[in-house]
């Protein structure tokens, strides 16, 4: 062998050694939710819902899923239930395959008008916004984040209500209603009391139906105002929950869905990737919902829900890389319930369900021993120093609220900056007043920045925030939270899901 011959073998010998070293020292990544085998619904085990509520009167069903390990439990898959706005995410999805045909176009403009005016109490498209030309992906964002009703109906009649069926008939998912916006769910409801409603243009049903609003309807449908008792409300609601498929869903199908999205958002350069790729990034500019807050600080939670009188319903997806293009789902979460007798007394009548959303609220930590069975959040987490936060705050609102009046009139980061580090850190608070949560971010390049904030309350349960700035250089977000339950707090902040800050304070009555 000649000396040149040896080198070259010598050579092949090392770096064959130095490739099985990194083979056996790199640690297999974890399959995808498009490669992972996971498990028939019907084979998980049973959540057992109904143990977070003392009360007997709800129905309760959902789907909990973790997409790398195949561990979940299911509920009530095949019972329908009435969802709300959980179907928005149809709706959306047609407009993005729509966007990816060349049917539909992001920064095509619509105007919100007197005739998409609903007055609901939470609309982000108001009275203040009337006239405005809004463009699609702002208005499909906002149905989305919002749950925004007139933004809903407005994307509906863009699309028209054919093509969103036609999207739902295509994915093949038994039990997934007809979908319909919420101005006419105003009207039928309304119709059940008095049949004259139907002659009724659906935004001047919503403005009585949400405000008592009579301005158009007398003399032209009606020869006096309107008046209906609470008893007629709850009875047409019922009625119409009974009787009417629109806007229902099934666990079964909600779940099916939702790993549908899961594993074609990895499709990447075609149409089924770039639409569930677009849900998801949608659903992850939501808050968490009541049924995740217990999830850790180290994941981003991504999510739609929808609430009616008598009803709930929540869907969650988890993600632990923020930036990782596409999204890759790595939990979700299906959660929906409804009273039984939504003609009861005890029934609220307004459109939020307090005992079942304190049901999914306790329900969380059981979602969350399932999906992340290893997080201990009675620990606090270790803070890790970073250089984009320049500062973190937590005060008294009263306290902050002249430096951050003036960020909000000024926007200058800097000043706000200052202004908060010449404050005293406090360690105790009196019940009823208000705890400020503030920080400052500074030389991120045109960066994205998420910021979650996860309240540990004295019993040990939790509940967190979620905010998010995109393609900033810098950047201050504020969260004011009343604090009502006397003990030892803790407050920890996630920057980009690392642990920046965590601070205790006394809340003392």
């Amino acid at each position: 062998m000649t000396t040149q011959a040896g080198r070259v073998l010598r050579m092949m010998i090392i770096v064959a050694s130095a490739l099985t070293w990194l083979l056996m020292a790199t640690p297999p990544r974890q399959p995808t939710a498009a490669q992972m085998p996971l498990p028939a619904f019907d084979t998980l085990p049973p959540c057992n819902f109904n143990a977070y509520t003392d009360r007997d009167d709800l129905i309760i069903g959902g789907v909990v899923l973790n997409l790398n390990t195949g561990d979940g439990c299911a509920q009530n898959l095949n019972t329908t239930f009435q969802a709300a706005s959980l179907p928005k995410l149809f709706i959306a999805a047609t407009f993005y395959e729509r966007v990816a045909l060349g049917l539909a176009a992001l920064d095509d403009l619509m105007e919100f008008n007197e005739f998409y005016y609903m007055a609901g109490n939470g609309d982000c498209l108001n009275a203040a916004r009337l006239g405005e030309l809004i463009p699609m992906r702002e208005l499909v964002e906002t149905m989305i984040w919002c749950s925004d009703n007139p933004a809903t109906w407005m994307v509906m009649d863009y699309l028209g209500w054919s093509a969103i069926q036609g999207y739902i008939d295509s994915l093949g998912i038994d039990g997934i209603g007809p979908v319909i916006p919420y101005s006419e769910v105003d009207r039928i409801k309304l119709t059940l009391i008095d049949p004259r409603w139907a002659n009724v243009p659906a935004h001047l049903a919503s403005q009585f139906y949400r405000q008592r609003i009579t301005l158009g309807l007398v003399p032209d449908y009606f020869p006096r105002p309107p008046n209906y008792e609470r008893e007629e409300i709850r009875d047409a609601n019922a009625h119409y929950q009974e009787s009417f498929n629109y806007n229902t869903l099934t666990p079964r199908a909600m779940a099916t869905y939702l790993l549908k999205l899961a594993q074609e958002a990895q499709l990447t350069g075609t149409t089924a990737g770039y639409v569930a790729q677009s849900v998801l990034r949608a659903m992850l500019l939501t808050q968490r919902m009541f049924s995740s807050q217990e999830f850790p600080g180290t994941v981003y939670v991504g999510s739609k829900n929808g609430f009616d009188m008598g009803i709930r319903a929540e869907a969650s997806i988890t993600i632990r890389r923020l930036y990782s293009d596409p999204p890759e789902p790595e939990t979700f979460s299906v959660i929906l319930a409804r009273h039984r007798d939504l003609t009861a007394e005890d029934v609220p009548p307004q459109i939020r369900a307090r005992e079942i959303e304190s049901m999914m609220a306790r329900a969380s930590r059981g979602i969350q021993e399932i999906l992340y069975p290893f997080h201990d959040a009675d620990l606090p987490p270790v803070v890790q120093a970073n250089s984009n936060v320049a500062a973190v705050i937590v005060n008294r609102e009263a306290t902050m609220r002249d430096c951050w009046r003036n960020y909000q009139v000024l926007g200058s980061a800097e000043i706000l900056r200052d202004c908060w580090r010449g404050m005293a850190p406090i360690y105790s608070i009196e019940l009823e007043d208000t705890i400020g949560v503030g920080v400052v971010f500074q030389g991120l390049q045109q960066r994205d920045v998420h910021l979650t904030l996860v309240y540990t309350l004295p019993d040990g349960s939790h509940y967190a925030y979620q905010q998010q700035r995109f393609l900033r250089e810098s950047v201050a977000l504020a969260w004011f939270e009343p604090i009502r339950v006397p003990g030892v707090w803790r407050i920890d902040v996630y920057y980009d899901l690392i642990p920046v800050y965590s601070q205790s304070f006394l809340a003392v009555d």
